[in-house]
Order: structure tokens, then C-alpha cells, then sequence
């Protein structure tokens, strides 16, 4: 197990991602947020928070 990458924190080095050779810290801030469970979880939200919040676009 080796550490690999220097975009990350805590774990991130030697984590690998689900079906792809890389770890968490060799991702880029957009391509870690594509996949995010955070990022889907507020992806999900939005209308919701839209309609709630009588956000006009």
C-alpha cells in the first residue's frame, strides 16, 4: 500500500476510487465533486430547496 497523490487530506492518499486507478488525492476539487455523495445529496436537493425557498432562476 503507497501513498499516491497530493490533492487530498487525511486518507485521501491511499484510498483508490471505485473503478478508477487513482486515489482521492490524485483528483482535481471538480472531478472529486462529480462523484461526492455530498455533492449528489445536494444535486437532489436543490428543486426541493427551490421550491421551498421560492427561488426564481
Amino acid at each position: 500500500l503507497y501513498e499516491r497523490g497530493d490533492m487530498g487530506f487525511g486518507y485521501d492518499s491511499i484510498f483508490e476510487v471505485e473503478g478508477r486507478r487513482c486515489t482521492y488525492a490524485e483528483m482535481g476539487d471538480e472531478e472529486k465533486n462529480r462523484i461526492s455523495h455530498r455533492a449528489l445529496a445536494i444535486r437532489e436537493m436543490m428543486p426541493t430547496l427551490k421550491r421551498i425557498l421560492d427561488i426564481q432562476e
